[in-house]
Parts: structure tokens; sequence; C-alpha cells
């Protein structure tokens, strides 16, 4: 699901003035109960809690109900063999806090190369592990990270500065053991799919994937040998 820019009539913006933002939709919703003194609604954003009988919105902000989640049964133990592989130390940022790492994998699981084993997966802080799964920044092959090249572009406060932009071209920390060191076939594939979802749609159709000395600027940065 999509963000989409939008436009609202805001109290507290001043004579009902126009505030402009980026918001998340959600849907289908449904207005289960309604305050006109307070002119206030209660909105059920979730399925499951449509039709409750609920005698005010007091009773609805109280109410609970328990849901079943699926959960990776192998995801403990992938995390455990992924952070003792790297020494429990980002590989990008060098952070060596386990509480804030995770175990990211290169290839889903839905992937059928998307196995839980060390060599699909890299230790990564919960800011960079995010960003690699949204395809903010990507690790070549050859264990390069690089940041799309918008987000180089972007002035931003010091943790855009330091913690992404700056990561730019370092050297992927890797363990000391080869046979835990992510698989290059892996990366190739995750990073070929980056490239695609950077590059600008206009330029999609009929050019090589792969990023190439030839002096431009590709949709992820500079361009650079693959190695």
């Amino acid at each position: 699901m999509d963000s989409i820019p939008i436009s609202l009539l805001c109290r507290d913006c001043g004579d009902l003035g126009f505030k402009w933002g980026i918001y998340l939709p959600i849907y289908p919703v449904y207005v289960e109960a309604e305050d006109r003194s307070r002119h206030e609604f209660a909105i059920a954003v979730d399925e499951n809690l449509h039709g409750l009988d609920l005698g005010s919105i007091d009773d609805f902000r109280r109410e609970y109900r328990v849901s079943v989640t699926k959960i990776r049964l192998h995801q403990p133990s992938f995390r455990s063999r992924v952070l003792h592989a790297y020494n429990s130390t980002c590989a990008i940022c060098r952070l060596h806090h386990p509480e804030l790492l995770d175990a990211a994998h290169i290839l889903p699981d839905v992937h059928p190369r998307g196995a839980p084993v060390v060599p699909n997966g890299i230790t990564l802080c919960k800011l960079h592990h995010a960003a690699f799964d949204r395809n903010l920044l990507g690790i070549r092959p050859d264990f390069v990270v690089e940041i799309r090249s918008e987000l180089l572009r972007e002035i931003d406060g010091p943790m855009l500065q330091h913690d992404i932009k700056e990561m730019n071209g370092t050297q992927l920390g890797l363990p000391g053991e080869r046979a835990s060191r992510p698989d290059t076939a892996r990366l190739e594939e995750r990073y070929q799919e980056l490239i695609e979802v950077a590059r600008p749609r206009p330029y999609r159709q009929g050019l090589r994937s792969r990023l190439v000395n030839d002096n431009t600027t590709d949709a992820l940065g500079p361009a650079c040998s693959m190695g």
C-alpha cells in the first residue's frame, strides 16, 4: 500500500486553512460509534473490530480482541546464528548492541533460495535493515554498500547524513569464517532487484541492469564497476 499526498482542512492551522502532508490510506474502515456532543466518531480500522456491540466511544477505546499472527518458527535460530557469525555487530555501521540488531534476509523466505541459512543473512541494525528491505540501500556482490542517489541528494537531519549517506561506498563488515559470509549469487540477485526499482521508469526498458564505468550517474549514485 503506497502513501499518497493529501490536503486536509485543519482547525489548528487557523481559519480552516490547508495542511499538506503524506498519509497512508487504510481501507476499508467502519464507523462504529458516534458522540455528537463532542463531534467524535469511533472508526474500526480492522475488520475484526467491525460490528462489535459497543455502548459508547469510551467502551470502544477499552475493547480488545485476540488475533492470530503467523510467525516464522525458524527466525530465533536464524537470528542467533547470523548474529554469532557477525559477532553481534551491524555489518554496515558496526553498531555493537544486540538488542538493536536484526538478522536480515538477503533473499526473502518466499524466494526459492530464501532459506534461513547464514550465507543468506546479514546482521544489520534496525535502521539499516529497514533501509535494505525498502531498497533504499543496496549491497553489491563485491560487498560494497550503495545508497540510492535520491537519498544522497536529499538534505535532512544528522541521522540521514551520518547514518545513511556516509555509508555510501563503505565496505561491508564480513564474518571471519568464509562459509558464513554472504552468498555472492544471492547478493547479485538482490542487487539487480534494487537497480530495477531505482532506475527511472523511462530508462528501464532496453538498458543493462548492471552499473558500469561510463562516467555517468545511475539511479543508485555514481556509476561503478561491479568487480
